[in-house]
């Protein structure tokens, strides 16, 4: 019989000794599983993962279908956003995010949000090719060569673009005075 290991319960090493029947909290050492003949059977432990009952669902019918849907979106993303990195959809989602941030405050020029994603689009010069790429998904557009795209026209299209979505949503803040006739 092996010898036990220091620090972990008898009960709970007599379930890899196969010296138990079937629960391991009730198992001792000391007994074994003998049938008449006196000689051992071989116990075969089957690994038994417990979920609570609250996490038992019933599948669905539709689950394979639904998951195949989920994969074919998968990769129609996955082929969308092909040659594009994570650092660069993530500086373009922080500029849009600041495009609509600087929209929602009372006060703020539409020219000084323009020049604001102007200064941010340029200041990634690497990362060009795919701020127009992300742009045109954006769009919905198919253009054949989106490098003819300027930097400009990204700023001043992506600020018109959340300011009417804003608007249409009626997240926009009301302007009162000069401000009012250039908006």
């Amino acid at each position: 019989m092996p010898q036990p290991i220091a620090g972990v319960d008898k009960r709970f090493l007599s379930c890899f000794w196969g010296l138990e029947g079937i629960c391991c909290s009730r198992a001792s050492p000391d007994r074994t599983n003998r049938n008449a003949d006196n000689f051992r059977l071989p116990v075969r432990l089957i690994p038994v993962v417990r979920n609570k009952r609250s996490m038992w669902r019933i599948p669905r019918l539709n689950q394979q279908g639904l998951r195949q849907a989920q994969l074919d979106e998968v990769r129609r993303l996955e082929e969308a956003f092909r040659g594009t990195t994570v650092a660069g959809r993530e500086l373009y989602r922080k500029i849009l995010f600041g495009i609509e941030n600087r929209l929602m405050r009372p006060g703020t020029k539409t020219e000084e949000v323009i020049a604001y994603a102007r200064r941010e689009l340029i200041s990634f010069p690497s990362l060009e090719p795919e701020f127009r790429h992300q742009f045109v998904m954006g769009c919905n557009a198919t253009i054949d060569d989106p490098s003819s795209i300027t930097v400009n026209f990204m700023a001043i299209s992506l600020v018109f673009r959340t300011r009417v979505g804003l608007a249409l949503s009626r997240r926009l803040p009301t302007q009162t005075g000069p401000q009012a006739q250039l908006a």
